[in-house]
């Protein structure tokens, strides 16, 4: 009889499907809980339970949430369940306290924006979550963490033991999709056309949702450094407004107009990606490993990035990307110049960007999950 799991998330719990498909083919009857709407999961027929999820602080909605997770739980009796990100990474142990027979496992995808500066309203959020931490150890059977510093930080500060701690990093990617060779010459030369990006110039992207934390500002102000400096390089930021009081206005990116070309959220990130020549992200977000430094790097571009938990996991600096200090636009514009201008170098970043992503490759990760898997349910 095969194994019955459930993956975990928030509003874009979705992008689990290869994940999903992945753990399918290996045997395992898997399910998905989210706060997502539900048309994705009827499109791709899989089985799917919403729960509502409120993404800031909110002790009241967090308790709902939870009674919401406890019942589905109840219901369908999983043999394990795994939650990914760290509202779901909080409530799931508190749900399925009483499902003696559930392992519950789950992957830290990054310790978020509490972890970005020391304000006081930092620390004491820090405290809140180190306690919360301490109160669902015992209830965990398996933390997954996707990168060193965060491994280190739970261990250090006594938020779980060692034994019950592993590092997968990333959530893998699919290197079959993300590849130059997928991409359509004709329709790659008539998106450069649409977007009326000048040819003889090279094209720097960011994909991001425009939220503080990931560096927004500091990449439309090193692309008006640039631009001041003679480099009529094509920036082009890409993604969605947030709904958070930190996110970036339409007012702020306005005010770049003459330095970047926004585009909003868009579907054909591949596509964009295939004419770009260097990524730009100036994060100092506390990532796991940033999953579009790993579609960049497939893509073969040249990274230019901060040196932060994740950020450096994919990138070492001079090697295959630029590595700079977080909240520093100055010297971002130094490297995306230096690289830009080094045709040879860039070359090199890329090629070499295109062996370092093999070691995230989805296949890998999913075999390291289904070794996970496999360890707890068969004790």
């Amino acid at each position: 009889m095969k194994k019955k799991i459930c993956l975990v998330g928030g509003e874009d719990v979705s992008a689990r499907f290869p994940i999903l498909r992945k753990l399918e083919a290996k045997g395992l009857q898997v399910e998905i809980a989210g706060s997502q709407d539900e048309a994705p999961f009827k499109k791709e027929k899989v089985p799917y339970s919403f729960y509502p999820l409120f993404r800031e602080f909110a002790p009241y909605k967090d308790y709902q949430a939870t009674r919401a997770l406890k019942e589905i739980l109840k219901e369908e009796n999983y043999d394990l369940v795994q939650s990914f990100d760290t509202k779901p990474g909080l409530l799931l142990p508190f749900a399925a306290s009483r499902q003696k027979q559930t392992k519950v496992v789950r992957t830290v995808t990054g310790v978020g924006r509490i972890f970005t500066s020391d304000s006081l309203k930092n620390r004491i959020f820090r405290t809140v979550f180190n306690f919360l931490q301490r109160r669902i150890k015992d209830k965990i059977d398996m933390t997954i963490f996707q990168n060193q510093d965060d491994h280190d930080y739970f261990i250090e500060k006594g938020l779980l033991s060692p034994s019950k701690a592993t590092i997968i990093k990333s959530s893998g990617i699919d290197l079959a999709t993300y590849n130059q060779e997928t991409i359509n010459l004709t329709e790659k030369e008539a998106l450069r056309a649409e977007l009326n990006l000048d040819p003889t110039q090279k094209t720097i992207i960011i994909v991001s949702r425009l939220v503080r934390q990931k560096g927004i500002l500091d990449f439309m102000e090193a692309a008006k450094i640039c631009k001041e400096q003679g480099k009529n390089y094509n920036f082009l930021l890409v993604g969605p407004f947030d709904t958070k009081k930190d996110s970036i206005t339409k007012e702020e990116v306005d005010r770049y107009k003459g330095a970047v070309q926004y585009l909003g959220r868009r579907s054909d990130i591949q596509k964009l990606l295939s004419l770009s020549d260097i990524f730009v992200l100036p994060t100092f977000y506390r990532e796991g490993v940033p999953r579009v430094l790993l579609e960049a790097a497939a893509m073969g571009l040249g990274i230019v990035t901060t040196d932060m938990p994740g950020c450096n996991d994919v990138v070492e600096n001079d090697w295959n990307g630029y590595l700079v200090p977080t909240k520093s636009a100055d010297q971002l514009a130094e490297k995306i110049i230096l690289l830009a201008e080094d045709d040879e170098k860039l070359q090199l970043f890329g090629e070499r960007n295109k062996e370092k992503v093999k070691a995230f490759s989805l296949d890998i990760v999913v075999n390291e999950y289904f070794n996970v898997y496999h360890k707890l349910l068969i004790k």
